[in-house]
């Protein structure tokens, strides 16, 4: 199924903080995946669940928000019309080895949110 909410990602200036925060707040349990020069922490609420994300942040102000990805089956198709409808591409597709590939974009109204489209097995 495609063009659904998928996984929500923080993206933060101070991974450590926000960490020690939602455990506390939440008691999430964090699983830490090496990704270049960071570390991504995932949080699973169940097979079919929605995952959150932990990451340091991309922008370049430094600043800390929340990230939804949509599922879809062609990234750089739904990128392209998107971006017809008044979207700009804030980080161009990017592949995730192994896993898949996204891409972040702002909406006509100022909303950031991600394309996600899995790896094919």
């Amino acid at each position: 199924m495609e063009n659904i909410l998928v996984h929500t990602e923080l993206q933060t200036g101070d991974q450590a903080a926000s960490r020690a925060f939602y455990t506390k707040l939440f008691d999430w349990k964090f699983e830490d995946i090496p990704m270049g020069d960071t570390t991504y922490g995932m949080v699973h609420f169940g097979e079919d669940e929605i995952v959150i994300g932990l990451t340091d942040t991309t922008c370049p102000e430094n600043s800390t928000f929340w990230i939804n990805y949509m599922l879809v089956e062609d990234i750089e198709a739904d990128k392209k019309k998107a971006e017809s409808l008044g979207a700009q591409c804030i980080q161009d597709v990017t592949e995730v080895p192994g896993r898949g590939k996204f891409c972040f974009l702002q909406d006509p109204q100022g909303a950031k949110f991600a394309l996600w489209q899995k790896t094919h097995e």
